[in-house]
């Protein structure tokens, strides 16, 4: 099958590169790019290469073609409009992380796709990975008890390039025009690691949201969110997850995802190195089992939709799984986030801003599996 692929920058480059990789075991191509900046785009050449047709519109691209499937990779104020148009002609849909910026809006997105009899799914690459999966059978088993607490640590450092990518919507609220965002270190870049707490301890693939949320939030770019996080979440399964996370530690405290949920009966860990992102269960005798290394690459999560769309099966991420994690942020922004801390000092370098010592900090709580402000600390000095 060849799917349409809407956006080609950023992000949704990789697409392009592994569909042309030995990666894509499926074989699935594309039929088309909707992308009016496509010039832009890294994956230029390799587009051109392929004779992939190229269009600034859906409209004009659905005039020529048709897709059965369309992955949507543009930023977040256009997932709406994008997603109604697709499915308007006819297409699936595979939309990148977050669905959209509100409850509100993905619902509207959840119910066209209903209302066109398409399929919705959401890119969190962690709930096509076979090992995930396979994971989740047997929590759902009992296999390891009932779930004690879960945390993740992610410190990935951005650059200015980063924020100012299309146009300059990262790190907004709204959009010039009031169109929301609500873009933030926690609910698009590192809401993967959320998503996976909220997916492992919900039965079945829909999700619900957590039931409470309190963080402590901190920002050095010149944003309206943070860059910063620290945050606590009641899961629906009553247990504790928590979440720390950073764009803004210095480089040699920069930490790939790592991942620690405990059970009643065991203890799986994912700790991202030179190999990937590895997954190993400690069991009640203190041994240790590898169970793999996580497949995140994006034209795996297509394939898999594209097998769930050609056999019906179901999603593993439906649109309702995205919609659990937007439930959940949404309460940060109730209050219009007034108590993000200005984190100093700053070090400003040609192509970036860090702070020394939000690293170690965070470092710290997630050892401890508390807030900073539980230790008596903030990001700064």
């Amino acid at each position: 099958m060849k799917f349409l692929l809407v956006g080609c920058g950023g992000y949704a480059a990789l697409y392009v590169r592994e569909v042309f990789s030995p990666l894509n075991t499926d074989g699935h191509g594309i039929e088309g790019i909707v992308d009016p900046y496509a010039d832009r785009s890294p994956v230029i050449d390799l587009i051109r290469e392929h004779n992939i047709p190229v269009y600034d519109t859906l409209e004009a691209f659905y005039e020529k073609h048709s897709a059965e499937v369309a992955v949507i990779c543009t930023p977040i104020g256009l997932h709406l409009q994008n997603a109604l148009t697709c499915f308007a002609h006819g297409s699936h849909v595979l939309m990148e992380k977050p669905l959209s910026a509100t409850s509100e809006l993905c619902r509207q997105i959840i119910d066209a796709a209903k209302a066109a009899g398409r399929r919705l799914g959401v890119g969190y690459q962690l709930c096509y990975d076979p090992i995930m999966l396979a994971l989740k059978k047997r929590i759902e088993a009992g296999e390891f008890g009932k779930a004690l607490s879960m945390k993740a640590l992610v410190l990935w450092q951005r650059n200015f390039a980063y924020y100012a990518r299309s146009g300059g919507w990262a790190g907004h609220i709204n959009l010039p025009d009031g169109t929301p965002v609500y873009d933030s270190i926690l609910t698009n870049a590192t809401c993967h690691y959320l998503m996976n707490m909220l997916w492992l301890t919900t039965p079945g693939y829909d999700t619900l949201p957590a039931l409470s949320i309190e963080a402590q939030l901190g920002r050095v770019y010149p944003i309206e969110t943070f860059d910063t996080a620290a945050a606590r979440f009641t899961l629906p399964c009553g247990c504790e997850g928590m979440l720390f996370v950073s764009h803004v530690a210095g480089v040699e405290e920069e930490n790939a995802p790592t991942m620690e949920y405990r059970f009643e009966k065991a203890t799986i860990r994912v700790v991202t190195g030179a190999n990937g992102a590895v997954l190993t269960i400690t069991d009640e005798k203190g041994e240790t089992h590898e169970a793999g290394v996580l497949c995140q690459n994006v034209i795996h999560k297509t394939n898999e939709f594209i097998r769930a769309v050609e056999n019906d099966l179901p999603l593993t991420c439906p649109g309702e799984a995205g919609l659990a994690t937007v439930l959940t942020y949404e309460k940060l922004f109730e209050n219009g986030l007034p108590d993000v801390e200005a984190i100093k000092p700053v070090i400003r370098e040609e192509d970036k801003l860090w702070s020394p010592h939000v690293g170690k900090v965070l470092k710290d709580a997630f050892a401890q599996r508390r807030l900073p402000r539980e230790m008596g600390k903030t990001y700064g000095a």
